[in-house]
């Protein structure tokens, strides 16, 4: 979504010393070298986190024009408190989980916008199965469905079809049908399973945008543009 020319050309990882954490990190290092971009700061710290500043402020001095947190909600609404408190800039602020709760808004406001994160499965894919999500959460929650909502939705859905397929409850049976068998599914058309029983490789990212979470790639199911650089903290 960024031309090359207006790379960013350093990043700043922070991860909470937890399994979430530490199992995206060595992948986004490598990533991020493997485009020349450098990476000042490598940071892992243990929760609670007590307080964000020292963290912040290596990326800050550092001068990280991505700041990517690995982190869960209490950290990353730190992070993002200790950023403004200090008025450090990256172009791009990226949160593994904590942008797509709906608290993130309520507890930020306007300084939680413009957050990129990734998921697997949003209200507005255009796939089978969504209408019945929102009109679920519409009719019992009063409000959108949140991602995670979508997620078990999608597992259960999945388990569904696969047991009316094989027509039986026999797990082995089931199994073999999953592995056999092509699904529609909110997530994607022509979903598989392999021998594992994992869909191939997928995500979608997504960016906080006016107070919500929005599709910004893939660009077929994009639902707003791309901002970027990031800009700069409300008053």
């Amino acid at each position: 979504l960024i031309p090359k020319s207006e790379w960013p050309k350093s990043i700043a990882l922070l991860s909470t010393n937890t399994v979430m954490g530490l199992s995206g990190r060595g992948n986004i290092v490598k990533a991020m070298e493997e485009r020349g971009l450098k990476v000042v700061v490598d940071e892992t710290y243990n929760l609670p986190l007590a307080d964000a500043t020292p963290i912040v402020s290596k990326a800050k001095t550092r001068g990280a024009e991505i700041l990517c947190c690995l982190s869960f909600f209490d950290d990353g609404v730190m992070i993002m408190r200790a950023a403004k408190a200090m008025n450090y800039n990256p172009k791009l602020i990226f949160q593994q989980h904590a942008a797509i709760f709906p608290a993130w808004m309520k507890e930020l406001g306007e300084d939680g916008n413009n957050v990129v994160n990734s998921t697997f499965w949003h209200h507005r894919l255009p796939f089978p199965g969504n209408n019945e999500i929102n009109e679920g959460a519409n009719s019992r929650l009063r409000i959108p469905p949140p991602l995670f909502f979508g997620f078990s939705y999608s597992w259960m859905k999945t388990l569904e079809l696969a047991v009316q397929g094989a027509g039986t409850l026999d797990q082995k049976k089931v199994r073999d049908y999953l592995r056999s068998t092509k699904f529609d599914l909110p997530y994607g058309r022509g979903i598989t399973f392999d021998s594992g029983g994992l869909p191939a490789p997928f995500s979608f990212s997504t960016q906080t945008v006016n107070g919500k979470v929005e599709l910004i790639w893939p660009k077929g199911v994009a639902t707003t543009k791309f901002v970027y650089p990031r800009p700069p903290w409300s008053k």
